[in-house]
Formats: C-alpha cells, structure tokens, sequence
C-alpha cells in the first residue's frame, strides 16, 4: 500500500512512552543544581542583611549612605569567602601565601647535621 492510501490508524501509531516520573515541586532538579542554588541563596542573603544593616545604622544615626556601602562591601566579602569556602570543600583557598606550620620553631640550617651542606 502506498502512504496515500494506507489508513490512517497504520500511520499514526503512537510511540512507547517510557512511564512517566513523579515530577517534584522543582522539577527534575540534580543535587548540584540544589546546592547552587543553595550557594546562591546563601551569598545573596549575607549580602542583603549586612546592606540592610548598613542601611539601618544610616537611619538611626544620620550619617548618610556611608554605613550603607560599608554594610555592602562587608557582606560581598564575608559572603565570597564563604562562597570559595562551600566551593573549596570546606578548606581555606591558599592564595600563596606561606604560613607557619605549628609546633616548628625554626629551619635547619646549613652547618648543622640536617643541613644541606656536608661540614667541611
């Protein structure tokens, strides 16, 4: 039979569907998609709350948007580090910068017996 000709019924035959998943009040949402979203609520609320603060004091104490900007530039700081910390697995980013280890006085140093010159 031709496709002219051929009933329709035989033509548009429907295509097995997979069955259908249970859809949840965000859709279909991964886990790294929650804990973005988790990331970005959390920076824009410090951000917000030490703007409103700064915005606050300028109310009760008269001194213009200068608390407000002070309030700003707190809560993009505190609210980056904390963002690089989630990020980062929970460590401090090491933006190379030495730090002392504990517990460790002093180095070696080269005419001792650890040190890297043999004595003469």
């Amino acid at each position: 039979m031709s496709p002219a000709t051929a009933p329709l019924r035989e033509i548009f035959t429907p295509m097995p569907q997979e069955p259908r998943k249970k859809k949840t009040m965000f859709g279909n949402l991964r886990p790294q998609d929650v804990k973005a979203l988790g990331i970005g609520l959390e920076l824009s609320a410090v951000i917000g709350g030490f703007a409103y603060g700064g915005y606050w004091l300028d109310e009760r104490w008269g001194t213009g948007p200068l608390m407000l900007f002070v309030g700003l530039f707190i809560g993009l700081g505190g609210g980056s580090w904390h963002t690089i910390k989630v990020v980062n697995g929970g460590k401090v980013p090491d933006f190379g910068f030495k730090r002392k280890q504990k517990g460790v006085d002093k180095q070696p140093n080269e005419t001792s017996e650890g040190g890297d010159k043999p004595k003469s």
